[in-house]
């Protein structure tokens, strides 16, 4: 298996993954590792947040509170901010206008007198700054790219290797991140180009010339590790996608309630077996379709009782009928 920042190798450091996987979450995994965690871990590769858990509250990204899990990349995004010219990494430092390859779903720069030409793109983006114009008077934010992996490894079988960035922008005399979270490992983030994704109902919109950008450990960062994005090599639909949002999420009445938290474990398989869960499979929780958990049997974390809509119980029918992933507790 190759390496990158993100995937150390996993049979030297197995503590190290199982620490990092940890750490990618919320308190739930309360900054131990058992033994059942280093054998998840090992299986899994690690990475990216957790391959085998629940969702990474809190690491939405912001900049001086300011909403940034979109950007537009002709006005402005649905919180306000609007894209102004950016610039180059030094000694040169051109003003370019900021684009993304819609294949990789990578930044790239173009020349503002002519839209056509490149300036620069991939791991040269490295030190570009992106200029964003705050909404209601709140100035022009310079943010900096940091960092770059190009080489972030799918959980999915057969899906390509996906690129990871890390951004930081000065506010009150301090660098702040653009993914809050305060451990580096957990301020890298990808972008999804063509949909904007709703964190409080789990809902996709279609938007031809937005991007949006998720920290690790969020639902949408996990369904591109999945190879779920709209530019993924499987090929899911949107309502492949929602799916997938609401299984992550633990929505099960598929209106934004998620009954989970951050570190939870599931296992977690696809209908195409491309991604295959990281731990064992013991109790059905859940088959699941766009419209959230088609029965349920186990709930990851809370008690059968508290789930607020009527959903069947599987009775312990794991075979796929439709559906486009069923869920598992370890």
């Amino acid at each position: 298996m190759p390496t990158s920042k993100f995937f150390p190798t996993i049979n030297r450091l197995p503590l190290v993954a199982a620490l990092l996987s940890c750490g990618l979450l919320l308190s739930a995994c309360d900054g131990q590792v058992n033994d059942e965690a280093e054998q998840a871990t090992l299986r899994s590769g690690g990475g990216f947040g957790c391959s085998h858990c629940g969702i990474n509250l809190g690491n939405s990204p912001n900049v001086n509170g300011a909403d940034l899990s979109d950007i537009h990349l002709d006005t402005t995004n649905t919180s306000g901010i609007k894209l102004r010219l950016g610039t180059g990494p030094l000694p040169n430092g051109s003003p370019f206008v900021l684009d993304i390859d819609p294949v990789t779903e990578t930044f790239r720069a173009l020349d503002p007198g002519d839209p056509d030409v490149v300036l620069f793109e991939g791991t040269d983006f490295l030190g570009a700054k992106i200029a964003l114009e705050m909404p209601n008077g709140g100035g022009t934010v310079s943010l900096e790219i940091t960092d770059i992996d190009d080489e972030v490894i799918s959980w999915a079988a057969g899906g390509a290797p996906i690129v990871a960035y890390r951004a930081q922008y000065l506010s009150g005399g301090m660098y702040q991140s653009l993914c809050p979270s305060t451990s580096p490992e957990n301020q890298w983030f990808t972008l999804i180009s063509g949909e904007i994704y709703d964190r409080s109902n789990h809902l996709i919109t279609s938007s031809a010339r937005s991007v949006s950008i998720a920290c690790v450990g969020e639902a949408a960062a996990k369904m591109k590790l999945m190879d779920f994005h709209p530019e993924g090599n499987r090929g899911a639909s949107v309502d492949d996608r929602l799916a997938t949002l609401r299984m992550i999420t633990a929505d099960y009445c598929g209106d934004g309630t998620s009954y989970t938290a951050g570190g939870v474990a599931v296992a977690w398989r696809d209908h195409d077996d491309l991604v295959e869960p990281p731990t064992d499979e013991n109790t059905l929780e859940a088959m699941w379709t766009k419209d959230g958990a088609r029965c349920l049997d186990t709930p990851r974390f809370t008690n059968r009782d508290m789930v607020h809509c009527e959903i069947p119980d599987c009775e312990g029918q794991q075979e796929f009928d439709g559906e486009v992933w069923r869920t598992m507790l370890p």
